[in-house]
């Protein structure tokens, strides 16, 4: 035998969500329709049934609709695995789009009609996770992987819960659980040279062996499918738009955005009237104190628009009608957004932080994320000097060179093949 015979995509992460892709779900939803392109027609999806303590085959019907564009639908996609994100009790399977507008009516099926059998689990078989590992029971899946040598492909996203703990919620990724996904995985595929750094120093300081790991870049194409939106969310026509999108919480630094727009319209540099600060994302944590300020700010609330559950139709407009997109984080294992916002030749503000380092370099305009002042006068004249703007985006449309999903499925899975063939040649 030469390598693992069957390859098995975990769709668990994407399978759990509610609404519509960003960060993570984008990545594994973007690798999971390349699987049968790059590892073949047998390849398959699976579900980590956490009850039963296994994997289990997802039947062709639903994997298809689990991994249809969300921006097909209104909401969200027709079928959801478990009862909330990254619940993976699975009592039932159900579609929440109905609820999700405000009605009463929900689709519902049973777990079995969505899943098939659990994987027969041996040398010949590869699970490979693009996902989170919130939602798997890691040193369980250790245990199985011990009793029958199946192989275990991990994406690594970034290790910011554990290297940036107060920027994360209570209870959220540990050492332990880090240190047991490195001992349990036969390999690594990071997003970027910053979080394969971030992985090897953590093995190192925590005497754990340094892993086998390889590099891919996130792709920025949005699917061919997805149509563009008809007109821009919310009061944004005709605004000049600061675009940010990332999931609202400490380590994306919405802060600093805010105290930015604020000074600007203090000092009268940002004009309230026709200029827009536009926050796309989800909320997630600790951020209710900044969006209650925002909501009651008098000289801000007006000139501040806060966006969830964007379609990525909708966010396509975005990104072609913003003046400039913000990228103010205090660390990123990617930045997502940065490379979507390059792909449509936009010009870019961040903090250069982790791996934003690694996009667009000598594109970007790099700021300390706690400059709050330098940040300010940045968006200032940037959004007063349109031929400034124009000079920036025509270079970035003459020498920006994009990474597409297609080239990224093709490095990530061929990292893929090779950790499977080092494991069992």
């Amino acid at each position: 035998m030469r390598g693992p015979r069957s390859f098995f995509f975990d769709i668990t992460t994407t399978s759990v969500w509610r609404g519509h892709s960003v960060g993570i779900i984008r990545v594994e939803q973007e690798l999971a329709r390349r699987v049968r392109k790059f590892l073949g027609s047998d390849a398959n999806f699976c579900f980590y049934d956490k009850p039963a303590g296994t994997f289990r085959i997802v039947r062709a019907e639903y994997a298809a609709r689990i991994l249809a564009d969300t921006a097909r639908l209104p909401m969200v996609r027709p079928l959801m695995l478990g009862g909330g994100p990254l619940d993976t009790g699975i009592p039932g399977i159900q579609s929440d789009v109905a609820a999700q507008l405000g009605t009463t009516a929900v689709e519902t099926v049973t777990a079995d009609a969505a899943l098939g059998t659990a994987i027969g689990l041996d040398p010949s078989v590869t699970i490979i996770s693009g996902g989170s590992r919130i939602d798997q029971d890691i040193e369980r899946i250790g245990k199985l992987r011990a009793e029958t040598g199946f192989n275990y492909i991990s994406v690594v996203h970034d290790l910011t819960p554990v290297n940036l703990p107060h920027y994360n919620r209570p209870g959220a990724q540990t050492v332990g659980l880090f240190a047991a996904l490195v001992r349990i995985a036969n390999g690594y595929i990071c997003n970027s040279a910053a979080t394969l750094r971030d992985l090897i120093a953590y093995c190192e300081q925590n005497g754990l062996p340094t892993p086998h790991a390889s590099i891919f870049p996130l792709g920025s194409d949005f699917p061919v499918s997805a149509p563009v939106a008809a007109e821009l969310p919310g009061d944004l026509a005709g605004k000049n738009i600061v675009l940010m999108v990332a999931s609202l919480q400490p380590r994306k630094n919405h802060r600093t955005a805010y105290e930015a727009w604020y000074h600007g319209i203090l000092a009268g540099t940002i004009d309230p009237g026709t200029d827009r600060l536009v926050f796309v994302g989800a909320r997630s944590w600790r951020l209710d104190d900044l969006l209650n300020e925002i909501a009651l700010n008098p000289v801000t609330r007006e000139s501040i628009v806060v966006l969830r559950d964007v379609s990525d139709a909708a966010l396509q407009l975005l990104y072609r009608a913003a003046a400039l997109v913000i990228v103010p984080s205090f660390h990123e294992g990617y930045g997502l957004p940065l490379a979507e916002a390059f792909g449509y030749g936009k010009v870019c503000v961040t903090s250069g932080a982790g791996a934003l380092s690694e996009i667009g370099t000598g594109f970007r305009i790099d700021i300390d994320p706690r400059d709050t002042i330098r940040w300010s006068a940045t968006i200032s004249e940037l959004l007063r000097d349109p031929a400034k703007r124009s000079r920036i985006e025509a270079s970035i449309r003459q020498n920006y060179r994009p990474t597409t999903w297609d080239m990224s499925a093709e490095i990530f899975f061929t990292a893929v093949r090779d950790i499977a063939l080092r494991s069992h040649p």
